[in-house]
């Protein structure tokens, strides 16, 4: 597969594999010398321990973020910021925080909202009726499950972020494309994978 990458010189490379596949893909296109200009993944490298298990081979590869301290978001429990939460995770754990992080946070905004909506958090047909008309902004930003794609289903919009070497860790994400989401601000110029 990597000797027909090279010699079709596909300059881009684009996929969703799982990390360890990815991981032993990227070794060994580094290794065979296949380095496109641009390299971008979904699902792979949404956790610094992915990251990390690249070394250096994973600055600037892009993906997309749905959640990290860098939005502008605060909880619509407490006030809390995405940053505020991002912090306090990485103090209390001493780990990098996680994009899991946001929306698992916003599993509680969503059951507040629904259970609010309901009168009775007992009442589970009124809290299944509610759960599909919750609208809300978050710690996630804005979520409206009335508007779909389905009914029922709210759309977290990503920004595309490439991986750098840290500052505080060894690799973090600097946002560089907001064209779904416009609240984050960029934090940097998307550059060549393999420059």
């Amino acid at each position: 597969m990597i000797s027909k990458f090279k010699s079709e010189q596909c300059d881009v490379y684009s996929n969703v594999p799982i990390p360890p596949d990815f991981n032993t893909f990227w070794k060994q296109a580094a290794q065979q010398g296949y380095k496109p200009k641009i390299a971008t993944v979904a699902k792979v490298l949404l956790f610094p321990a992915d990251c990390t298990a690249l070394g250096d081979l994973v600055i600037n590869i892009a993906t997309d973020s749905w959640w990290g301290p860098y939005m502008p978001y605060k909880s619509s429990l407490d006030g809390t910021t995405a940053k505020a939460l991002a912090d306090a995770y990485t103090a209390s754990s001493g780990k990098q925080w996680l994009q899991a992080l946001g929306s698992t946070y916003s599993l509680f905004e969503v059951a507040q909202a629904a259970f609010t909506a309901a009168g009775d958090p007992r009442d589970r047909a009124g809290v299944a009726s509610a759960l599909g008309k919750v609208s809300y902004s978050g710690i996630c930003g804005p979520l409206d499950f009335t508007k779909g794609p389905f009914p029922g289903i709210g759309i977290i919009n990503p920004v595309g972020i490439q991986w750098r070497k840290g500052t505080n860790f060894p690799y973090e994400p600097v946002v560089v494309d907001n064209s779904l989401n416009t609240d984050v601000p960029v934090g940097g110029d998307l550059i060549a994978t393999n420059s």
